[in-house]
């Protein structure tokens, strides 16, 4: 058998709820495929991407990365809460929170990778129009834009919720009964 370690135990999480992990897959291709294509957007609407000018406002890329993003947030957030009693036995057979933290991040990655990649997917062969008057540089800072936000959102939602998550006491209902 192979040795345990946190990526183990996230695959077999996502392997044990494969249903939930192919409907989040499904949101999170839903998700970077609008977060890609407000980034071709601003790109084709004014030739660089910034979000600090008017001129994106007209064809609203703004509001539609700004609401992709908010999305990936609450993925995250939607994925660690119904964990909270995975949480709970791994804390009371003496896990160590931040193990358990890592488990978790991980097994967001696992979730949102595959959406990201199918997104990507499929911006390519539905939007190919836009993708002629891109130069090699853009696509590649789309690319890297996308993916660095789908990364910081499992930063700064999911560790932090992760975290809070571990701080409950896993004996409290057992106490409570007696």
């Amino acid at each position: 058998m192979g040795s345990i370690n946190a990526f183990s135990y996230a695959y077999r999480f996502w392997k044990r709820d494969i249903i939930y992990s192919l409907f989040t897959g499904l949101f999170a291709t839903g998700i970077f495929f609008f977060l890609i294509h407000s980034l071709r957007i601003q790109i084709n609407t004014s030739g660089v991407i910034s979000f600090s000018s008017i001129e994106g406002l007209k064809n609203s890329p703004h509001l539609l990365f700004y609401a992709m993003v908010v999305s990936l947030a609450f993925l995250s957030l939607g994925t660690i809460f119904p964990r909270i009693a995975d949480f709970g036995v791994m804390m009371a057979v003496g896990g160590n929170s931040w193990v358990c933290v890592q488990i978790h991040c991980l097994l967001l990655l696992l979730l949102i990778t595959p959406g990201f990649l199918f997104g990507n997917f499929l911006q390519f062969i539905w939007i190919t129009d836009s993708v002629s008057s891109i130069s090699f540089y853009d696509l590649v800072m789309v690319e890297l834009i996308a993916g660095l936000t789908g990364l910081f959102c499992i930063l700064l939602f999911g560790i932090p919720s992760a975290l809070l998550t571990t701080l409950r006491d896993p004996y409290a209902s057992i106490r409570r009964m007696k």
